[in-house]
């Protein structure tokens, strides 16, 4: 029974996450993860996180955010990932990816999408910067 379970999931396909940020190493990141982890049958779920833009007040000012600039930030946000998915299925021929873009803080936000989707991985690139 055991071995049945092993087959199955490996005919399912495991999920990955990606975090993609403007950062080389971000490229590295999900390169890394092609080489090393992918198969054919997996899905790589590439996440980009962003600040959304926020109402700023000051002493003399005050800053609202029109819906157009909201939009106009999403739309520049998205780019990164529309370069990265380019760019990964010009390299893997068949690569299933799918991108997301998602408003918050990539330390809770990617926790929760691997979680949503069950993903075995989150791959982020490193700067070498800590742990």
């Amino acid at each position: 029974a055991k071995q049945d379970k092993i087959s199955i999931l490996s005919k399912m396909g495991k999920t990955i996450v990606v975090a993609a940020d403007h950062s080389d190493q971000s490229h590295a990141g999900l390169d890394w993860a092609i080489s090393n982890m992918y198969n054919d049958g997996d899905t790589i779920n590439l996440v980009h996180c962003f600040k959304p833009l926020l109402p700023a007040v000051g002493p003399h000012y005050a800053y609202v955010p029109t819906e157009k600039e909201q939009e106009n930030w999403r739309k520049e946000q998205s780019q990164v990932l529309h370069e990265f998915a380019a760019r990964a299925k010009k390299e893997k021929e068949g690569l299933n990816l799918t991108a997301h873009l998602i408003a918050g803080d990539p330390r809770d936000e990617l926790v929760a999408a691997a979680k949503e989707w069950n993903s075995c991985a989150i791959v982020v690139g490193s700067r070498g910067k800590g742990a």
